[in-house]
């Protein structure tokens, strides 16, 4: 297919085989003893990567900010005595990747034995407030149901390296593949994942955490009442649990000005005969209740619940003239529906729906056009882009995962599989690359070096490209392909970085001034300098946005958000040629639920070239 060119299609740069240096492809072996038994590694990728935000809002940036965290999974087999067959999970290496060199630079973050459980690669993890990691879940033989917070800046025990594991107490619930999500209240709410295996207990419960310094703390555990919809088309009833990593973001509560209220927009995984119509539901914990809403979906879609298995989510909030309140806004883009096609491969969907008005009810709308992607995918990333755009990548025209449950003993179903290499950036509706109110529009991104599916990852950097690692793609991974077809180098432990189209387009700038922090409901000033263009930041379509760092794992990014701020035109001025003085409104505590608190990238967007510049690391408090 055609790749255009840069200014049309972005650009990839790598791969870079030496990130991180876990070894050379998975049928590497590596004697490990278990029960004076020796085994053999089967397995190994990167599973999560975040964003390291500042440390410290006093003196020079912390060396990691900016930089990329990452962990990875090594899974050892070996047979017992008895002959019985074991797979051990190991997470073994944690590495910061610095974006800023060629090749990416790799420092390794020691872990001493006993600081985390045997395995933290399926865990849920978010940002607290002030930059530190939170991760709480279970590992793959659900031995733990731990908590576990990571200081970037403690020190690691090796001289000249930061970085350290604090342990929490328990949670109530041991849960593989839960997610993680900050409240305006500084509360954690985790949500979905079960029991391992994955015929274990789906757990309908949330649970709230919060931490102080680097002390855990596990709060109470709600069941929350289905008040407006009951399972009674079940046999028998039942309150609906969700599972693997539930598409779960703070919203405003609109009764109640900074109280925590989630809205789920999830894929369903697991079932049901007959599907229940559920779209999404939101928690308001002022009432702890949570209302369950049927979505109106397109009635060509035969299917009102699609399964968006593996699917991905991106959430916008986004100024509306003359209103105080952001416009929410959730899209999710593609996944495999199991509930729809049950046939070995699980073709997977080229579907797009847009969630608004999400606190009172839910609006839905097919997009874009017709409501169809030209590649349906599973396993691709969704990542938010400083122009408001969505980045794309990665994934699958099947799911090849679950097929393997459904074909013939010892056949081989990966033929379903069928890696999508080239990229799509999705422009919504009124946003500042694509200003009309009613038109939305995809477009082809450049094709990458490699397949990245099931694990895989990206994450926006602040320099506005995005870093690409991870994935599995070999017949002994959990996500096979054709034999033959398997990328080289190994993806799992290879990166690439993608340059989107604006880092193409001669404009350039930097924003020269910035506070450190900003409180909620204040006004706030920063200089930007432009290069390359005669555009006004004065001009109507001048936009600043807030990015928050992200914390991706699974193709899902918890944490990231993009957040608008208005600019008082009427307060800012002009320096000189090129330069500008901007006045900006922070988010006002009513919008604490869209925005909330922690570390953000604030970038400018131009008015008619719609090309971001920045960024710059600001707190919100």
């Amino acid at each position: 297919m055609a790749q255009g060119t840069p200014a049309t299609h972005g650009q990839w740069n790598g791969p870079y085989a030496n990130i991180p240096p876990l070894g050379t492809l998975p049928t590497h072996t590596e004697p490990i003893i278990h029960g004076g038994i020796a085994g053999t590694l089967v397995h190994d990728e990167i599973g999560h990567a975040c964003l390291i935000p500042p440390q410290s809002t006093e003196g020079p940036l912390h060396p990691y900010a900016g930089k990329v965290l990452v962990w990875n999974r090594q899974e050892f087999a070996y047979v017992d005595s008895a002959q019985v067959f074991h797979e051990i999970p190991v997470t073994r290496k944690v590495w910061v990747i610095d974006p800023n060199t060629t090749p990416p630079g790799v420092t390794e973050i020691p872990v001493p034995d006993g600081a985390v459980p045997t395995s933290i690669f399926c865990y849920g993890q978010a940002f607290t407030a002030d930059g530190k990691l939170l991760l709480s879940g279970a590992d793959i033989t659900a031995t733990a149901n731990s908590t576990f917070l990571f200081d970037p800046a403690a020190p690691s025990g090796t001289p000249g390296i930061d970085g350290a594991f604090f342990s929490g107490p328990s949670a109530h619930r041991a849960r593989f593949y839960p997610t993680l999500t900050l409240l305006p209240s500084g509360r954690f709410a985790m949500f979905g994942g079960r029991e391992y295996p994955v015929t274990g207990n789906k757990w309908p419960e949330v649970e709230f955490l919060a931490v102080t310094g680097t002390t855990i703390s596990v709060l109470q555990l709600v069941t929350p009442s289905f008040t407006d919809h009951l399972w009674n088309h079940l046999s028998p009833p039942q309150t609906y649990a969700f599972d693997y990593y539930p598409r779960m973001y703070s919203i405003n509560d609109p009764g109640l000005a900074g109280g925590d209220m989630l809205f789920i927009g999830n894929d369903v995984i697991g079932a049901l005969t007959p599907p229940p119509k559920l779209s999404s539901y939101t928690y308001r914990a002022s009432d702890n209740k949570a209302r369950v809403h049927d979505g109106v979906w397109n009635p060509a879609d035969p299917a009102p619940s699609a399964d968006r298995r593996y699917g991905s989510a991106a959430i916008l909030c986004q100024q509306v003239p003359g209103t105080n309140p952001l416009l929410q806004r959730v899209f999710t883009i593609c996944g495999s529906d199991q509930l729809r096609v049950m046939t070995p491969g699980f073709p997977a969907l080229n579907t797009m729906d847009e969630f608004v008005d999400l606190q009172n009810g839910l609006s839905t709308t097919r997009l874009p056009g017709g409501g169809q992607t030209p590649a349906p995918r599973i396993w691709q990333n969704a990542t938010i882009l400083p122009d408001e755009s969505i980045f794309v990548s990665g994934g699958s025209a099947h799911d090849s995962e679950a097929a393997k449950y459904l074909c013939p003993p010892n056949t081989l179903c990966n033929q379903y599989a069928s890696p999508q290499l080239q990229a799509e950036i999705f422009y919504p509706p009124a946003t500042a690359a694509n200003p009309s109110l009613t038109l939305s529009s995809l477009k082809p991104a450049a094709s990458a070096a490699l397949n990245r599916l099931y694990h895989s990852t990206a994450i926006l950097l602040p320099d506005g490209r995005v870093l690409s690692i991870g994935g599995s793609d070999t017949q002994l991974s959990e996500s096979p392909v054709l034999p033959g077809t398997e990328s080289s180098p190994w993806p799992g432990n290879s990166v690439e970085i993608y340059s989107p189209p604006y880092k193409f387009s001669g404009i350039g700038g930097r924003i020269s001034s910035c506070p450190t922090t900003v409180d909620y409901g204040s006004t706030f000033t920063i200089d930007v300098t432009l290069t390359g263009t005669t555009e006004s930041l004065l001009e109507e379509g001048a936009k600043a946005v807030l990015l928050r760092c992200g914390t991706v794992t699974h193709h899902h990014d918890y944490d990231a958000r993009l957040v608008e701020l208005s600019i008082n035109a009427t307060q800012s001025s002009q320096l000189s040629s090129g330069a500008w003085h901007l006045s900006l409104n922070a988010p006002t505590l009513q919008n604490v639920g869209a925005c909330p608190k922690g570390w953000y990238m604030l970038f400018v967007i131009t008015p008619t070239s719609h090309v971001p510049i920045g960024s710059r690391f600001i707190k919100i408090r």
